[in-house]
């Protein structure tokens, strides 16, 4: 990658770049976020911020440890960049959400306000896209579920992820459970090999839609409401999204069992979304989404998909019978940053009806 030959790291691989229909709405033109708060991961994890220039580029900066520290191996791609320190084994993965010119991208040792940094100068390309399309082929072919990259951009998902960090901080998220009619619809691991039936590990909490949290539902929202038409499963159903349920997965083996959303109606959802709020993770840290499309019982059945809980990453499927999926186990015996998604279900207003308060009330968490 040019940023990584410009600060005379080794070059690899780049990162994958998302579709240009995946690229986020806000490629248009749009300049860059002011700075977002610093973000760290409590694990030692690199810490770094995003900051506007007045050409219209934007630069990353990341704070180095010292005047001998390693510099990562920087790869950009079109809407993404990843930064990978070989001898700590961190890593640090962002969506930009602008596209930005890969051969035109710098890099920069600098000292700023007592710490040594590592700036990457990253230009603006004005692109033409929507949200909205890239939603409409994740959920629109016939497994009914895949992935947007760069839903929010870099900066504005660390800002929702230090807002709901916070609120597991102050530990006002709850053991994960299930609803008593949904206990039929999750695979019990572990149940007759000797050990105790283990269903899902996580913490979970319906959260307010306040703040960074309702700027996210709203334009979940948006893109939504503008693909019903294209998607013949959503298609001349008026739908109703229930509260956003946050859910972190903290410590070796927390997991989730193979679930569905929902079987045969009978909770009324149709469509499940999930934002990975994810920064820092690695191959190797477990706690990524496997997904069975074609599946109709719990014997994970067919085709696997599995997705990496990526920054910024939406994961949308249809959840009407179909898509059996798990959490995998975090992995245990090296340090993993919590893993954080922020979980939407959008519901058929007419089957709603069919569901009682207490179903409502008491929503299963899905990742």
């Amino acid at each position: 990658a040019a940023a990584a030959a410009a600060t005379g790291a080794a070059a690899s691989k780049p990162v994958e770049a998302p579709r240009p229909e995946q690229c986020p709405s806000n490629c248009q033109g749009a300049t860059p976020q002011p700075w977002s708060t610093v973000a760290s991961g409590p694990n030692g994890a690199p810490r770094y911020r995003w900051r506007p220039l007045a050409d219209g580029s934007a630069a990353l900066q990341v704070a180095l440890t010292g005047e001998e520290a390693e510099e990562p191996e920087v790869d950009v791609a079109t809407c993404a960049v990843r930064l990978t320190w070989r001898q700590t084994a961190r890593s640090l993965t962002l969506p930009l959400g602008f596209c930005t010119d890969i051969g035109k991208c710098r890099a920069v040792r600098r000292r700023q306000e007592g710490l040594c940094l590592l700036e990457l100068v990253l230009p603006l390309v004005s692109v033409e896209t929507s949200l909205g399309g890239g939603l409409a082929h994740a959920v629109g072919g016939p497994d009914g579920c895949g992935v947007v990259d760069g839903f929010l951009a870099g900066n504005e998902a660390d800002v929702l992820r230090g807002y709901l960090l916070d609120r597991w901080g102050a530990h006002e998220f709850q053991p994960g459970d299930l609803e008593g009619g949904q206990r039929a619809n999750v695979a019990r691991a572990g149940a007759g090999a000797g050990g105790p039936a283990l269903v899902r590990s996580d913490e979970h909490l319906y959260v307010k839609e306040e703040g960074p949290v309702l700027d996210f539902a709203r334009r979940l929202d948006r893109a939504v409401l503008g693909i019903t038409a294209q998607v013949p499963a959503l298609a001349g159903r008026r739908l109703m999204r229930g509260r956003p349920m946050a859910a972190v997965y903290a410590g070796g083996g927390a997991r989730y069992a193979p679930h569905f959303d929902a079987v045969a109606g009978d909770n009324g959802r149709v469509l499940t979304c999930v934002l990975y709020l994810n920064p820092f993770w690695r191959e190797g840290d477990g706690a990524e989404l496997r997904l069975w499309p074609s599946a109709r019982s719990l014997s994970r059945d067919g085709p696997l998909r599995e997705v990496a809980p990526l920054h910024g990453r939406l994961v949308a499927f249809l959840c009407d019978t179909r898509n059996l999926h798990e959490v995998c186990p975090v992995a245990a015996g090296r340090e993993v940053e919590p893993r954080l998604a922020l979980s939407c279900w959008y519901y058929d207003a007419e089957a709603i009806e069919r569901v009682s308060a207490e179903d409502r009330a008491e929503d299963t968490p899905v990742a």
